[in-house]
Protein backbone atom coordinates (compact mmCIF):
# COMPACT_ATOMS: atom_id res chain seq x y z
CA UNK A 1 0.00 0.00 0.00
CA UNK A 2 1.50 3.34 -1.03
CA UNK A 3 1.49 6.50 1.08
CA UNK A 4 -1.21 8.03 -1.14
CA UNK A 5 -3.44 4.97 -0.67
CA UNK A 6 -2.87 5.21 3.09
CA UNK A 7 -3.84 8.89 3.10
CA UNK A 8 -7.01 8.14 1.13
CA UNK A 9 -7.92 5.39 3.59
CA UNK A 10 -7.30 7.66 6.57
CA UNK A 11 -9.47 10.45 5.16
CA UNK A 12 -12.37 8.00 4.72
CA UNK A 13 -12.51 7.29 8.47
CA UNK A 14 -15.63 8.61 10.16
CA UNK A 15 -15.45 10.86 13.23
CA UNK A 16 -16.86 8.15 15.51
CA UNK A 17 -13.76 6.02 14.90
CA UNK A 18 -11.51 8.89 15.92
CA UNK A 19 -13.47 9.64 19.09
CA UNK A 20 -13.71 5.98 20.13
CA UNK A 21 -11.39 4.05 22.38
CA UNK A 22 -10.46 1.67 19.56
CA UNK A 23 -8.27 4.03 17.53
CA UNK A 24 -5.71 1.83 15.78
CA UNK A 25 -2.22 3.32 16.02
CA UNK A 26 -0.39 0.17 14.99
CA UNK A 27 2.36 0.23 12.39
CA UNK A 28 2.79 -2.50 9.82
CA UNK A 29 5.94 -4.63 9.94
CA UNK A 30 7.15 -3.15 6.65
CA UNK A 31 6.82 0.42 7.93
CA UNK A 32 8.71 -0.34 11.14
CA UNK A 33 11.48 -2.12 9.21
CA UNK A 34 11.89 0.93 6.96
CA UNK A 35 11.94 3.23 10.00
CA UNK A 36 14.56 1.08 11.72
CA UNK A 37 16.71 0.97 8.60
CA UNK A 38 16.46 4.75 8.29
CA UNK A 39 17.49 5.26 11.93
CA UNK A 40 20.40 2.85 11.51
CA UNK A 41 21.54 4.74 8.41
CA UNK A 42 21.41 8.02 10.39
CA UNK A 43 23.40 6.47 13.25
CA UNK A 44 26.11 5.29 10.85
CA UNK A 45 26.26 8.76 9.24
CA UNK A 46 26.58 10.48 12.62
CA UNK A 47 29.29 8.04 13.69
CA UNK A 48 31.21 8.67 10.45
CA UNK A 49 30.88 12.44 10.96
CA UNK A 50 32.21 12.15 14.54
CA UNK A 51 35.16 10.04 13.42
CA UNK A 52 35.99 12.53 10.64
CA UNK A 53 35.77 15.43 13.11
CA UNK A 54 38.10 13.69 15.56
CA UNK A 55 40.51 12.64 12.77
CA UNK A 56 40.72 16.29 11.66
CA UNK A 57 41.95 17.36 15.08
CA UNK A 58 38.58 18.15 16.63
CA UNK A 59 37.95 17.61 20.31
CA UNK A 60 34.71 16.70 22.07
CA UNK A 61 34.08 18.42 25.39
CA UNK A 62 31.53 17.33 27.96
CA UNK A 63 29.21 20.07 29.17
CA UNK A 64 27.61 19.84 32.60
CA UNK A 65 23.85 19.37 32.62
CA UNK A 66 23.22 22.56 34.62
CA UNK A 67 24.90 24.88 32.06
CA UNK A 68 22.53 27.06 30.05
CA UNK A 69 23.27 29.44 27.21
CA UNK A 70 20.89 32.22 28.24
CA UNK A 71 22.08 34.56 31.00
CA UNK A 72 19.61 35.34 33.79
CA UNK A 73 17.20 38.16 32.92
CA UNK A 74 15.51 40.74 35.06
CA UNK A 75 11.85 39.81 35.66
CA UNK A 76 9.39 41.79 33.55
CA UNK A 77 6.03 42.96 34.75
CA UNK A 78 2.98 44.04 32.82
CA UNK A 79 1.26 45.64 35.82
CA UNK A 80 -0.26 48.98 34.85
CA UNK A 81 0.45 48.58 31.16
CA UNK A 82 -3.23 48.83 30.13
CA UNK A 83 -4.72 52.28 29.42
CA UNK A 84 -7.48 53.51 31.71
Amino acid sequence: MSDEDQLDTDSDMDDDAIDGDELDLSVSAGDSAVALASKERERRQIQADIEAFLAGGGKIQAVESNVISDPPRKPETSYGSQPI
